[in-house]
């Protein structure tokens, strides 16, 4: 009998691990898992998924971005919480395939799912309607970006979709400034090191 044919390659071995760890995580929380509001998802719920007041900041509230999903929501499908939440999930699934593109190697792929994982509050927060990971999904791929960036600072396609992610950033949160002024002014850098020579 032939071996060769059972080999696997690390590429096909990463998508395996991340489509089942996925799939793991979505049955555990959306479909096994208790289905009641925590921690200060009600206040979020009765603040922020109005088009009137869905950027108020004066309490207890959601970044803007998963408001403004949950409004949208909110008009096709009604409140629903569910709903909600998969925002936050969608991002911790993009997060995964922003790692393994930058870190196509299966050690490093499976070190940062443990990692995630190991820790309570991470995991939890993949399927809490709270906006952390949407931040830590635009971050993941505002570094991607600035490092395609930064090895071929003549493409303005990049430039551009730079630009958008820490608008979008900006429009989040107010600590993810800490994010867009060091990625503007590198920007502005790479820019006038270009014109310059």
């Amino acid at each position: 009998m032939n071996y060769k044919y059972f080999k696997i390659s690390e590429h096909r071995l990463i998508n395996i691990l991340l489509f089942i760890t996925s799939l793991l995580l979505f049955l555990k929380f959306f479909i096994y898992a208790d289905f009641y509001p925590v921690h200060d998802e009600v206040a979020i719920i009765e603040r922020n998924t109005e088009w009137q007041n869905f950027l108020w900041r004066n309490n207890t509230s959601n970044h803007t971005l998963n408001s403004f999903f949950a409004v949208i929501i909110k008009e096709i499908f009604g409140y629903n919480l569910l709903f909600y939440r998969f925002v936050s999930f969608l991002s911790f699934v993009g997060i995964l395939f922003i790692f393994k593109k930058i870190y196509p190697n299966l050690i490093l792929f499976s070190f940062f799912i443990l990692l995630i994982l190991s820790s309570s509050i991470l995991t939890n927060y993949t399927w809490i309607f709270r906006g952390y990971y949407t931040w830590a999904f635009l971050t993941a791929l505002n570094f991607y970006y600035i490092k395609l960036f930064i090895y071929n600072f003549n493409d303005n396609k990049k430039f551009k979709i730079l630009l958008f992610i820490n608008l979008l950033l900006s429009c989040h949160a107010l600590f993810t400034l800490y994010t867009v002024f060091p990625t503007l002014l590198l920007m502005a850098y790479l820019v006038f090191k270009k014109t310059r020579y």
